[in-house]
């Protein structure tokens, strides 16, 4: 939580004052950047360098597509901090997180086609990464994507084995996953990627209609199997194999999904805990259960 000693106000408080009108509760907090939701509102609270980024991402998604999106209403500046607030309506509906274990069979299945197809929408966008903004960058840009791949692996690999966060038995597993999955990743066609696409960033209307709310700011540009991947480790196996069904995969998905999914244990390392080793393993090798990051519903 971000605080100032002397004027003794949080973003949460800012905000109420702000928006006195409106019940506000924080939903999340980051090291960048906080949300705030009420029944009318969606707010955004974001460092200045995600908040350029962040109304991009939206324009570039509401003049490209179709998507659900919140209806923008407005920034402001923080008066209190070096952050900046974008305000949205928020549409009637639930976060699909809090209602997802409601719905039957069928309607997950139902709910499962219609994030497929949304996340296919983001992913339909395509841009090169030479020619985006390099907060679209999920690399460095200068060399094709397998070897963009490659060399982030193994540079933070050793990078947090030099450091202590991973042990010489879980590094060298790792190091030979991506040896042995690594050829697999051939996609050079980048796509638009949001990068964090699951239950908790989705509103859901009682009509079974899907808005996109939340981190725009994660969006960058790879491959769309980055996201499909990123996507189904937050869902249950089963949930999981039908979200993969509707996107499609290619014949190498499994192989190159342990890769995608070693990146995502390696973009964690320095936040979370690991405990033990057979954790990450069983994820890269399953994608499911994911490893305990937090307080975490499970999807």
């Amino acid at each position: 939580m971000f605080f100032l000693k002397e004027d003794k106000i949080n973003p949460l408080e800012e905000v109420k004052i702000m928006f006195p009108k409106e019940k506000l509760v924080r939903l999340r907090s980051s090291g960048n950047s906080e949300l705030f939701i009420s029944d009318k509102k969606v707010i955004k609270y974001l460092t200045k360098d995600y908040f350029k980024p962040y109304l991009r991402n939206y324009n570039l998604l509401k003049r490209r597509t179709d998507i659900r999106l919140p209806e923008l209403l407005g920034t402001r500046k923080s008066k209190i901090l070096d952050y900046c607030m974008v305000i949205m309506r928020k549409d009637k509906g639930d976060l699909l997180e809090d209602v997802w274990e409601d719905f039957s069979i069928e309607k997950k299945e139902l709910i499962l086609k219609k994030m497929t197809l949304l996340l296919k929408k983001i992913n339909s966008i395509s841009l090169s990464p030479r020619n985006v903004s390099k907060s679209l960058v999920f690399f460095s840009k200068d060399l094709n994507w397998k070897e963009e791949v490659r060399g982030f692996c193994l540079s933070k690999l050793d990078e947090y084995k030099g450091k202590g966060f991973i042990k010489k038995s879980l590094y060298d597993f790792l190091f030979l996953v991506l040896n042995e999955n690594i050829d697999y990743v051939q996609n050079n066609d980048y796509v638009l990627l949001h990068n964090d696409f699951h239950f908790r960033n989705l509103l859901i209307d009682k009509n079974f209609n899907l808005t996109l709310l939340f981190d725009f700011e994660t969006f960058s540009v790879g491959d769309k199997y980055l996201d499909l991947v990123i996507a189904g480790s937050f869902l249950r196996e089963k949930y999981q194999k039908m979200l993969f069904d509707f996107y499609g995969r290619s014949e190498n998905f499994e192989e190159i999904s342990k890769v995608y999914r070693l990146i995502m244990s390696i973009n964690f390392f320095k936040k979370v805990n690991i405990r033990e080793g057979k954790e990450v393993i069983r994820f890269i090798e399953k994608g499911f259960p994911f490893f305990n990051f937090g307080p975490k519903k499970e999807l």
